[in-house]
């Protein structure tokens, strides 16, 4: 739990990206490219907003094949 409470004071920056939901997969995907472009590592968190909330992210079949 405090790695999930930790996030929330996070902000994005050039290695770090927050998705809300799989429909923003193509800028996660771009953001991603851009960090590993960098040789940057990066993380993608999904079901985050903006400001670094924890907004969840329903996960289904269907999502999980969007992010593969």
């Amino acid at each position: 739990m405090d790695n999930i409470e930790s996030l929330e004071v996070s902000a994005e920056g050039e290695c770090v990206e927050f998705v809300t939901d799989v429909s923003n997969l193509d800028e996660a995907s771009k953001s991603l490219a851009a960090m590993l472009n960098k040789g940057h590592e990066g993380t993608v968190y999904f079901g985050v907003d903006d400001t670094g909330k924890i907004i969840g992210l329903e996960v289904d079949s269907g999502t999980l094949e969007g992010i593969r």
